[in-house]
């Protein structure tokens, strides 16, 4: 293959002079997300310290700057060695017949910072202690009325130095209620696929 590419210990493409690669942009703030307009290019990342923007070099305003710079065969700038990368270290995949009691643990050097990225997440709800009231005896509307107990049931990460975990989640949410009984079930089973990313240069 032609060209210049450089990979990761393993074998993920880190930069190449086909594709641009991804840096650090910028902390997202809160209640941003990569669903908003204006953000779309940008990739979300999770860590212990919060939410990251990465995205393509073109929009990090690192032209010009001194050091290694990998352009593509149409002059547009593919990596600069003033950019921080985004840096995977592997793909993970969770569900509940694999891991509802056996977490998903990556572990590296101690002086390491993790977080991951999302490419599909799934979770769904569980409805306990229903309780039906009729309309009769729910006023001032007198209709009839179904309220219960919400649990979420998710994958959550879990963080410290060196290590980051995907962990099952089964929680209480709310108490809710609405005029139809819910079932038992709301959603699909939950999953969580993604990468494993090293965020050493951005929290470290």
């Amino acid at each position: 293959m032609f060209g210049i590419e450089f990979y990761t210990d393993n074998g993920f493409v880190q930069i190449s002079d086909k594709s641009p690669a991804l840096g650090f942009l910028r902390k997202a703030a809160p209640g941003e997300n990569n669903q908003q307009q204006g953000y779309y290019n940008f990739a979300e990342v999770y860590g212990a310290g919060g939410t990251y923007f990465f995205a393509p070099v073109s929009e990090l305003n690192v032209y010009g700057r001194s050091g290694l710079e990998v352009y593509s065969e149409n002059g547009a700038l593919m990596f600069s060695s003033a950019m921080k990368l985004l840096s995977f270290v592997k793909p993970f995949y969770v569900d509940v017949p694999n891991n509802q009691n056996t977490p998903f643990v990556h572990t590296g050097g101690a002086d390491r910072r993790y977080g991951y990225m999302i490419i599909k997440s799934q979770s769904r709800h569980h409805y306990r202690n229903k309780q039906f009231i009729s309309g009769a005896n729910n006023p001032p509307y007198f209709d009839d009325e179904w309220v219960y107990d919400v649990y979420a049931e998710s994958f959550k990460p879990g963080y410290s130095n060196g290590r980051i975990e995907m962990r099952y989640s089964f929680e209480f949410a709310h108490r809710g209620g609405g005029g139809v009984d819910p079932g038992t079930w709301s959603g699909p089973p939950p999953l969580m696929e993604g990468f494993i990313v090293d965020l050493t240069a951005i929290e470290g």
